[in-house]
Parts: structure tokens; C-alpha cells; sequence
């Protein structure tokens, strides 16, 4: 039976699932999913730091490139997930680790059948934007069958 991403996204919002290691590692929750738009939660921890005791980068893009995906992924049929081909991220002020929780805001912006497109918003705990992405994805079978 194929579940689809939607369905996927929100057992692991409910815990039905356990979390995709990424998730742990970033400390990374799902706080809500509908088609085509969704809300994670990102809790930075000392582990994510640079030497200058910022957030780096990478971490900022990872949450936003997981929540643009899985805006996307939310318009996909059954057996079919989205990967992301292109990612843009813009990061508006730095991040330490007291200021959490972060939301990742995304939703998709243009539903194609063989490619998608969304956009993320990351909030700080004071409501201030902290970053933006674009994020381009391609659609692709996750049942072993070529599209």
C-alpha cells in the first residue's frame, strides 16, 4: 500500500513514526501539514555552531530545504516524492542557539507534474525572519517504478 507524503509527513507529526534521522540530529519537529504547506520547528542546539557560536548555514538550509520538500511532496500522488534539484537560501541575520524555537514556514508555489516549486520563510523565537529559500523539485516514483 502506498501512503502518501502527506499522510506520511503528519505520522510522523503525531509520533505514529519515528522521526527520519536527520530530524534527530538537527533537532528538527513537524508541527503541522496540509497540501502544500507546512510548518517544522527547529530547536539549534551547541552541536550546530560555528566557531563564532552561530548557527551555521548548513543547518539553516537543511531545515528550510526539508520543509520546501515536503511542500511539495504534499502535492505528489501516492508513490511519488519530490527531490529537491535547485535551492536558493537567503540568510537575513544570524542565529544563535538561544533563540528557539525557529519555525520553517513553506508552501508551494507551483504544482507541475514532473517539477514543483515552493518557498520557506524561517522565524526566529521573536518572530524576526531569519532566512528565505526557493527551492526547486523534481517528482520522482518511490515504489522502484520510473516515472
Amino acid at each position: 500500500m502506498n501512503v502518501s507524503a502527506l499522510d506520511k509527513l503528519q505520522l510522523i507529526a503525531r509520533g505514529e513514526v519515528p522521526r527520519p534521522d536527520l530530524y534527530e540530529t538537527l533537532d528538527i519537529a513537524v508541527v503541522g501539514a496540509e497540501a502544500g504547506s507546512v510548518v517544522l520547528e527547529l530547536r539549534p542546539s551547541k552541536r550546530l555552531t560555528n566557531p563564532w557560536g552561530f548557527v551555521g548555514g548548513g543547518a539553516i538550509s537543511a531545515v528550510l530545504d526539508t520543509a520546501t520538500a515536503w511542500a511539495c511532496d504534499t502535492m505528489c500522488q501516492a508513490g511519488t516524492a519530490c527531490t529537491t534539484v535547485a535551492l536558493s537560501v537567503n540568510f537575513l541575520r544570524a542565529v544563535r542557539i538561544d533563540d528557539h524555537p525557529m519555525s520553517a514556514h513553506a508552501t508551494a508555489v507551483h504544482r507541475g507534474s514532473r517539477m514543483m516549486v515552493s518557498e520557506g520563510r524561517l522565524i526566529d523565537s521573536n518572530g524576526r525572519l531569519v532566512a528565505t529559500a526557493t527551492s526547486t523539485c523534481f517528482v520522482v516514483a518511490v515504489d522502484g517504478q520510473n516515472r
